[in-house]
């Protein structure tokens, strides 16, 4: 029997990217529980195009319970599944509630908003159902190529933290964007920080999931204290109401935001780092937020592995990425173990470059592809119980997050 699935509070566009496929685990029929308003107009938009596009449109019927309790109303009607990606403050209480009535969850980043939200995480320890986070980024097909390699003593040694943290990971977003071919509007409240959460909070739930899977989470469920924060930080954005109103199309700063505004410009507290440890890997994480790409570059990632055999480089934007091994000793010796890797595996082709050598994954898939990705992963795990490594680390990674949030404020004020 197909699975009956739930949209709680669609106010980020992530909420409809999941139904950017069709999936023949779900019922057609889908029921969305949000209050009326432009995002759950915006939401419904995106839905009708992927059902009236040319190529393999879908067949979604949202059937749309507006106004009220959305959460009760979906807890009174039942659910096998539900998808929530929204406002994030009291995201995990309402995680909690919904496992708790047996409903499977399937969130958008961050769970955390404030530190003390991850003490929900203690209750749905014993839950029953599933419960995991939009981890996109594991779908990436330059981030898989990346950690694999990472994890192939043969090319890389070991990991060298001579030259400061072993594993680099960054990444540059906008605020203004395209999605699904038209301009992105974002709602008022995403800039709201006590509603949307922190950048420090944000993206890097994505970067310090990868560190945590390169550090082996997959292999062994994470021990408490494995994951140690070394230090945190962040800052702002200026956001000019004039590009507040382009980008949400609004009349202006709310009352809520107008407070935290000086000379019309908000400082959004959008940007984050942080260093950790994970068992004996060091790591920093790091996510920047500027208003928009300059000459179309769109957003930007780096990440760097270093190693006592050779480096791993990875860069990449809007106009593709590229990954470069590079040597630090013999490079015909990294270059033979790198050949016997890809025969192996089958997963790149090489390119050499002044001894260094470029490599690129055989499968590419755009980020918008990838939501639908972690959908049917999630549905297809549920006739089984969920694995206790992705419970783990999924509560390691926010409790990291909480300390580092915690941490930041301290020292910045």
């Amino acid at each position: 029997m197909a699975l009956r699935l739930a949209i709680l509070d669609p106010g980020h566009f992530h909420a409809a990217l999941p139904l950017r496929s069709r999936n023949p685990r779900l019922d057609d029929e889908v029921r969305v529980y949000a209050p009326e308003g432009p995002e759950l107009a915006r939401f419904l938009a995106m839905v009708g195009r992927f059902n009236t596009r040319a190529e393999a449109p879908t067949a979604w019927r949202l059937q749309v319970h507006r106004g009220g309790d959305p959460l009760a109303a979906l807890l009174a009607d039942g659910a096998d599944v539900a998808v929530l990606a929204g406002r994030n403050r009291g995201k995990l209480a309402r995680i909690r509630a919904l496992t708790a009535a047996g409903i499977h969850v399937l969130a958008d980043k961050p769970w955390v908003v404030e530190p003390e939200d991850v003490a929900h995480l203690d209750a749905m320890a014993g839950s029953q159902a599933h419960w995991a986070d939009l981890m996109t980024e594991r779908h990436e097909p330059w981030a898989a190529l990346f950690a694999t390699l990472a994890r192939t003593p043969a090319v890389v040694g070991d990991a060298d933290p001579g030259r400061g943290p072993v594993l680099d990971k960054a990444t540059i977003h906008h605020l203004a964007k395209q999605v699904d071919g038209v301009p992105l509007v974002r709602p008022a409240w995403y800039f709201d920080v006590r509603e949307q959460g922190e950048g420090l909070i944000d993206v890097t739930t994505h970067l310090v999931d990868q560190v945590l899977l390169i550090a082996g989470a997959r292999e062994r469920p994470l021990a408490p204290g494995a994951v140690r924060l070394q230090r945190a930080r962040r800052w702002a954005t200026a956001v000019g109401e004039a590009d507040f109103r382009t980008i949400t199309a609004s009349a202006g700063f709310p009352p809520a935001l107008a407070s935290q505004a000086a000379g019309g410009v908000l400082p959004l507290m959008a940007n984050g780092e942080l260093e950790f440890t994970c068992g004996r890997l060091s790591a920093r994480v790091a996510a920047e937020w500027r208003l928009r790409a300059e000459d179309g570059a769109g957003d930007r990632h780096r990440s760097q592995f270093h190693g006592t055999r050779a480096d791993l480089v990875l860069e990449g934007g809007a106009a593709g990425s590229q990954l470069t091994v590079v040597p630090r000793g013999d490079p015909a010796a990294v270059a033979a173990a790198l050949d016997g890797w890809i025969a192996a595996t089958g997963a790149a082709v090489r390119a050499d470059a002044g001894g260094r050598m470029q490599l690129r994954p055989l499968q590419h898939s755009g980020h918008e592809e990838h939501f639908a990705q972690v959908l049917e992963g999630f549905l297809g795990g549920l006739a089984r119980p969920q694995p206790a490594w992705e419970r783990a680390a999924t509560a390691a990674r926010y409790r990291l997050l909480a300390e580092a949030l915690t941490s930041a404020r301290v020292s910045s004020i």
